[in-house]
């Protein structure tokens, strides 16, 4: 009994920390806002352009695909993106019945679309994570570095699967940069488990070991 307690005493450093990492990394958010809100919750009237069969009540948009059908997708303009470091993109997202396509992105999704001064598409990193299936209502959120050559940037909901109907909600767009704070959290932390580990390698004599 006693080597049971000496061993879990021995462990109870390395229990805490993570409890501790755990609960803050969980609610610490490294970003913070560097901006207006870009878009919130639009409607359809504010879309750049619309294709396909797509409808929109009380903010709620259906995009719908129907067997061997068309495509839909609704974009949205961001102007003047280029003075930001990153743009925080939230929505919610429910699937019906979606069939993925011919590609692993031909779902539904939510994107972040960049470009440069000559209207000219920036390949990068640009979509949330892409559903398919009977999904219910799902939020998503995702920060997207603001590449340098970008003036404008989209906003874009689409149904790319091959049928079934997707449905998104408060949508918005914000720009943030990382917390001042975030780095001496980031450090402290990593510091904090290295020292555990020099000190664990001394407690569990780890050098004498094979």
């Amino acid at each position: 009994m006693d080597r049971i307690a000496q061993k879990l005493k021995m462990r109870l450093p390395a229990v805490l920390l993570l409890a501790v990492s755990l609960l803050f990394w969980g609610f610490y958010d490294r970003y913070e806002a560097a901006g207006p809100v870009l878009l919130e919750s639009p409607k359809l009237a504010q879309a750049l352009s619309v294709r396909g069969n797509v409808s929109e009540t009380n903010g709620v948009f259906s995009l719908f695909v129907a067997a061997d059908g068309q495509r839909a997708d609704v974009r949205f303009r961001l102007p003047g993106v280029g003075g930001f470091d990153y743009i925080r993109l939230d929505g919610r997202i429910r699937t019906e019945g979606v069939v993925r396509g011919k590609y692993a992105w031909s779902s539904a999704r939510l994107m972040f679309i960049q470009r440069d001064a000559g209207n000219k598409w920036i390949p990068g990193d640009h979509s949330l994570l892409m559903e398919k299936g009977d999904v219910p209502w799902k939020e998503q959120r995702d920060e997207f570095e603001v590449l340098p050559d970008a003036t404008i940037a989209e906003v874009v909901i689409e149904q790319g699967g091959a049928a079934g109907l997707a449905q998104f909600d408060s949508i918005t767009a914000q720009p943030v940069r990382i917390r001042p704070s975030f780095p001496w959290w980031r450090g402290f932390f990593g510091a904090a488990w290295a020292g555990l580990g020099i000190l664990y390698f001394r407690r569990c004599r780890l050098d004498r070991r094979r």
